[in-house]
């Protein structure tokens, strides 16, 4: 029995588009925090507005990881 790799391609696409929309639903908000300071915020490094980290770590990031369980929920 061959193993079909049929939907490799396709997942890895939605995998990365939905990397890409979690990390634009960071970004955009009441709070325009620009989209290169959110990828510096998210892999350690810092930022230049201390709010913005703290936006993003306490109110942003819990928001967008219960939208991604919820939308995996409803599938």
């Amino acid at each position: 029995m061959q193993r079909s790799n049929t939907y490799l391609f396709p997942f890895l696409i939605l995998f990365l588009v939905l990397l890409f929309c979690f990390v634009l639903n960071l970004s955009l908000g009441s709070v325009a925090i620009p989209f290169n300071e959110t990828l510096k915020s998210l892999f350690g490094g810092t930022i230049e507005n201390e709010s913005w980290q703290y936006i993003i770590w306490n109110y942003r990031i819990p928001k967008a990881f219960t939208a991604i369980l919820v939308g995996s929920g409803l599938s």
